[in-house]
């Protein structure tokens, strides 16, 4: 057969040749475990997930061997409550999480470049959504029909944007961080952008009043925030203590009642 293969080849014109040699390996679906997946060019990508599957998952990140750099194939398992994609995914496939209705969180890692067309839509019970710095395209309504959502925080400068990347029914809000760029006062036309820019003042109310430790917070009006705390710097065990909005005035006293019983204790603020 080999020989046979040869002859033929060797009367096709040399740009068809060229095409020919040039084709990606793609292997055929494979199985493992709860996944079906190919593979090509050494790296695979999930096609395809137990729609049976109940609670939380943390997706692989190495299939027969190969690096998992791209997924889809998740849509319509709406048993996935929280979901964590592993940090060797560069690429969120079109519809990857489409009508995974119980699902109310997912961390998206740094490696992630790209998110395909309706990647999230119909999440039906998503309440936010972090969208990290690495990513720099975005498809079409990515988070359409999530009726749930109240806020997108952007770690990073606005993506490019295929169509109307949401398109929720609320026009949920979009947060970006201070000293990052391209952010209008609207994001794709509907949704009202705001500067997440907690900052904590150390003025008059800094530090114990009546045997309890507070500070006032300020920054952009009615922005989320949640402040942590925790006794130990190197066990990333933190605790919340209060989840609220700086509200209209852009501000916000917070007090720690606990704060007394420890020798020690920190405090940080982060996105809810």
């Amino acid at each position: 057969m080999a020989i046979s293969f040869l002859r033929i080849a060797s009367r096709l014109p040399c740009s068809m040749l060229f095409a020919l040699f040039l084709l990606p390996l793609i292997s055929n679906a494979l199985t493992e475990g709860d996944y079906t997946y190919t593979v090509a060019n050494g790296q695979a990508t999930i096609t395809a997930f137990n729609r049976s599957y109940s609670g939380p998952l943390s997706i692989t990140n190495n299939l027969g061997g190969y690096p998992v750099t791209s997924i889809r194939g998740f849509e319509h398992c709406d048993r996935l409550t929280v979901v964590t994609i592993p940090g060797s995914v560069t690429n969120i496939g079109q519809y990857a999480f489409n009508s995974c209705d119980r699902m109310t969180s997912v961390t998206i890692p740094d490696s992630v470049i790209s998110i395909g067309n309706n990647a999230f839509q119909y999440c039906m019970n998503l309440p936010s959504i972090t969208i990290p710095s690495s990513v720099t395209s975005m498809g079409a309504s990515v988070l359409s029909s999530c009726p749930l959502l109240t806020g997108i925080f952007f770690r990073g400068n606005a993506p490019n944007i295929v169509g109307d990347s949401f398109n929720t029914s609320d026009n949920a809000p979009v947060y970006y961080l201070p000293g990052t760029s391209n952010w209008g006062e609207t994001f794709v036309h509907y949704h009202p952008t705001f500067c997440w820019n907690p900052t904590v003042q150390t003025d008059s109310a800094f530090g114990f009043k009546s045997n309890r430790f507070g500070f006032n917070v300020a920054g952009t009006t009615n922005i989320p925030i949640v402040v942590q705390a925790t006794t130990n710097l190197t066990s990333d065990v933190w605790t919340p203590l209060t989840n609220a909005t700086l509200g209209t005035s852009g501000s916000l006293y917070f007090s720690d009642a606990a704060s007394s019983g420890y020798p020690s204790r920190f405090y940080r603020i982060v996105w809810p």
